[in-house]
């Protein structure tokens, strides 16, 4: 779990939420913002560039973020030669900024019963 001061708030940055709920680490932020930027569908090799770094970390943070929701991906086939390419792009931001509320609420909600629980782990040591 990623170590915030959530009562810090106001030195919060919008790139802390994403890392804050899905664990993301600087280049996986990079890769979720270059898509973000993107208005066509990109692939591995694309962003690689983009970001300066290997294929097999950006994979590594593609994998990631469609594992989180934020990205989708598609398969691009090749007619004259028989190969393919997926493409990745990022989901409506309006998708994401919903989701995060939902998070929120349900963090929380988590949160609300852990502190409701710490009676008893106090009481247990009686």
């Amino acid at each position: 779990m990623t170590s915030m001061n959530i009562m810090n708030a106001e030195g919060l940055r919008c790139e802390d939420l994403f890392e804050c709920f899905y664990n993301l680490n600087d280049l996986d932020k990079k890769v979720y913002f270059v898509l973000a930027e993107s208005r066509t569908p990109m692939t591995n090799d694309e962003i690689a560039r983009i970001v300066e770094k290997d294929k097999t970390a950006v994979y590594r943070s593609l994998q990631k973020l469609l594992t989180c929701g934020l990205i989708t991906k598609s398969k691009k086939t090749y007619q004259r030669r028989p190969s393919y390419n997926y493409l990745y792009q990022a989901v409506d931001i309006s998708l994401v900024k919903n989701r995060l509320r939902q998070d929120l609420k349900n963090w929380f909600i988590r949160a609300e019963h852990l502190i409701d629980s710490l009676d008893e782990l106090f009481d247990s040591g009686k």
